[in-house]
């Protein structure tokens, strides 16, 4: 006699960037939008009022304040009819540094700079990496030796 177990296994921990991680607003915005945007592209009418609530909840779980939700996940989109009239920008790239960021971005933009933020380099990027490599012939015959 056979038995046949089926076990799931939810791999899935909704985590994401929490509220007080030192990330630039706007990518933490981007992340809510993004999913919101994927929500509508994939469920269907019925489900996705459901999924917003799943969205809603898990946001709150990563330390989102509830406003912020609300005002990402209930944002209508912009027409790019304003975007043909603007003078042409010029865009710089500069690492995210929280207080000091939000202050240039604010300042640049009567003057047509747009402000590109980055992630700064971390201490994994930094460090070079320690695992060896075989070479292709080294690598014949290892488990039936």
């Amino acid at each position: 006699m056979f038995f046949i177990y089926f076990i799931y296994i939810y791999t899935h921990t909704d985590s994401y960037i929490h509220y007080a991680s030192n990330h630039h607003p706007a990518t933490k915005i981007g992340i809510i939008t993004c999913l919101k945007k994927r929500a509508i592209g994939v469920c269907k009418g019925e489900y996705f009022k459901e999924e917003l609530q799943h969205l809603t909840s898990t946001f709150r779980s990563n330390g989102y304040p509830m406003k912020l939700i609300r005002k990402a996940l209930h944002k209508k989109k912009k027409s790019n009819d304003c975007q043909t009239n603007k003078m042409e920008e010029l865009t710089l790239c500069l690492p995210y540094i929280k207080g000091l960021s939000e202050t240039l971005q604010r300042t640049c933009q009567p003057l047509n700079m747009r402000i590109a933020n980055k992630a700064t380099d971390t201490l994994r990027s930094i460090l070079p990496k320690v695992k060896t490599h075989l070479d292709s012939y080294q690598k014949t015959d290892i488990i039936y030796q």
